[in-house]
């Protein structure tokens, strides 16, 4: 069957959307609730110790610096969030579970400037992601499988390396965005499906990286995605962000914004 009869008969855009394997949005809440898994400073109780405390941690500096240098009006409003509850007793699990969704707030209202990012800045997001990816598929293929389906909730345990990559992607998320604001591309985002030959392009670099059609097959149908075992789930995300990588400029940041686009509520 000719790869471009296949791209245009199943890249619907419910088929997509229920196949974008790429948790965009999330990644950033879990990335910044990490920094609670370490002890929780007690002793640092006012916005400005919760602050010198984050940007200290080894693990979760990167994110944080990204946010206090790029947006300091939300790291502002962060520190004195965590610097409330902490005075007024919350326990670790509710302070992480609060910060996940802040940090998941945040960064949707800076979606629009993400996907306006330098090229630049979106392709070191989609490289940082795949590290991500291959780490999880390595460390944990389960928690890849959930990655994959935008299942990961707050209090998710990672595996060393893999927390550390979900940082980095974090804060690559944040500079994106940042790039976007300051520099906008003016990309055109499609609204409804992307278009024919942007399909066309990213099924076919997916298959050169390895997908079958069976993966093409369940990738496009939402039911099957979701029963799939996790190690076929971990690797169909791994052949969309190395599907898109393998596009031409244009086309791989258009794909990637209007992917980003979908998981708005």
């Amino acid at each position: 069957m000719e790869q471009r009869d296949v791209a245009g008969r199943e890249f619907s855009r419910s088929g997509l959307v229920v196949g974008i394997i790429v948790l965009l949005v999330a990644a950033v809440g879990l990335g910044g609730a990490l920094w609670f898994g370490a002890k929780l400073q007690q002793q640092a109780q006012s916005p400005e110790g919760i602050a010198e405390s984050i940007l200290k941690d080894r693990k979760g500096a990167p994110f944080f610096e990204a946010l206090r240098d790029n947006y300091p009006k939300e790291f502002a409003d962060y520190t004195a969030l965590l610097s409330r509850r902490v005075r007024e007793g919350a326990t670790r699990e509710q302070i992480r579970a609060e910060s996940f969704i802040w940090m998941q707030a945040t960064t949707q209202r800076h979606l629009d400037e993400f996907v306006q990012a330098p090229h630049g800045d979106l392709n070191l997001y989609r490289q940082m992601e795949i590290q991500l990816v291959e780490t999880m598929q390595q460390e944990d293929v389960r928690l890849c499988g959930q990655y994959a389906m935008g299942t990961l909730r707050p209090g998710t345990r990672y595996p060393p390396q893999t927390a550390e990559r979900l940082i980095e992607v974090a804060a690559s998320w944040i500079t994106a965005s940042a790039g976007g604001r300051d520099h906008p591309a003016d990309r055109k985002i499609p609204k409804g499906d992307i278009s024919e030959a942007d399909a066309v392009a990213l099924v076919t670099n997916m298959r050169h990286a390895g997908m079958s059609q069976t993966d093409l097959e369940v990738w496009t149908d939402p039911a099957r995605m979701a029963r799939a075992r996790p190690e076929q789930q971990c690797a169909i995300g791994l052949y969309l962000l190395k599907g898109i990588v393998e596009m031409p400029h244009a086309p791989a940041d258009r794909v990637t914004g209007w992917l980003a686009s979908q998981k708005l509520p």
